[in-house]
């Protein structure tokens, strides 16, 4: 079972699998920026996906952007962020189907409840 900061994390931050291997590409070299080109490269995503999971995580206050560039580095703004990003990195090699499954979840959840937005109900 995944403690309550990574399912928090994952339901707030990370709306797809390439997020979250993205992130975890990020926190494993925290010194290093990187553009959606070079981390589609290494990850086998595409470039359109990589560049919109880096402007989530970028929202999200997980990454920065370099000043000149479009590319971007692991720098959590708040300290509870980086904590739960260690427990994430540290579940996912433990835990990976674990991990995976929560994240799926999670984007499945959002996707029901924008499908029931849109629901007719009878009046």
């Amino acid at each position: 079972m995944l403690p309550p900061s990574i399912h928090a994390l994952i339901a707030t931050s990370l709306s797809s699998a390439a997020a979250l291997e993205l992130l975890l590409l990020l926190h494993r070299s925290p010194d290093t920026y990187w553009t959606a080109t070079a981390a589609a490269a290494r990850l086998g995503a595409s470039e359109e996906r990589m560049a919109a999971a880096f402007q989530s995580l970028r929202l999200h206050g997980l990454v920065e952007q370099a000043r000149e560039t479009v590319a971007f580095r692991y720098a959590p703004r708040k300290d509870e962020d980086r904590q739960a990003v260690e427990a994430l990195a540290s579940a996912y090699d433990r835990q990976r189907v674990a991990v995976l499954d929560a994240v799926y979840a999670a984007a499945t959840g959002a996707i029901e409840a924008f499908a029931e937005a849109f629901r007719i109900r009878p009046r």
